[in-house]
């Protein structure tokens, strides 16, 4: 995964950097640093679900569109249902990753600034990466929820 790969190297840059300047700097003055930065860049608590969503991974949010727009995409009760179920069984979980991403990232910022070792960093960063292919796995496979012929599947017969 590219972006995966890129997001490593960044962070294994921004590490190096503060290494170099760890080395470079006594204690007071990287506990100046460390203030100032948190007072002009703190680490963000995003709230809202959607804006998380967002944040941890570009795919579109399928599920809030269709229910957004149910009307107008004139969908059967039974494909409401199906959406439904799907909705009702996949966004606890999804719920679930993106709070994880959201207290991994809290921990790299945390440990970055209490000058963590390198590897430690680069594992939490590995570890968000591998749930945000996991949340884009889960948002395609409702991307790609065959419901076309549901009336006929309802029936017994198969698809068509």
């Amino acid at each position: 995964m590219e972006a995966a790969k890129i997001r490593t190297e960044i962070a294994d840059k921004k590490i190096s950097c503060r290494n170099h300047i760890i080395k470079t700097v006594n204690t007071e003055q990287w506990n100046t640093l460390i203030a100032a930065y948190q007072s002009k860049y703190p680490q963000i608590e995003r709230k809202d679900i959607l804006e998380i969503l967002h944040h941890v991974n570009p795919v579109p949010n399928y599920m809030q569109a269709i229910k957004a727009n149910t009307d107008e995409l004139e969908l059967t009760a039974d494909k409401q249902k199906v959406f439904n179920t799907w909705g009702q069984e996949n966004q606890p979980k999804m719920i679930e990753l993106t709070n994880q991403i959201t207290a991994l990232e809290k921990e790299v910022y945390t440990a970055s600034v209490q000058q963590k070792p390198k590897s430690e960093i680069l594992d939490k960063v590995n570890e968000i990466e591998a749930i945000r292919k996991a949340i884009v796995s889960k948002k395609t496979n409702c991307r790609d929820l065959d419901c076309r012929n549901i009336e006929f599947r309802a029936m017994g017969y198969a698809n068509r």
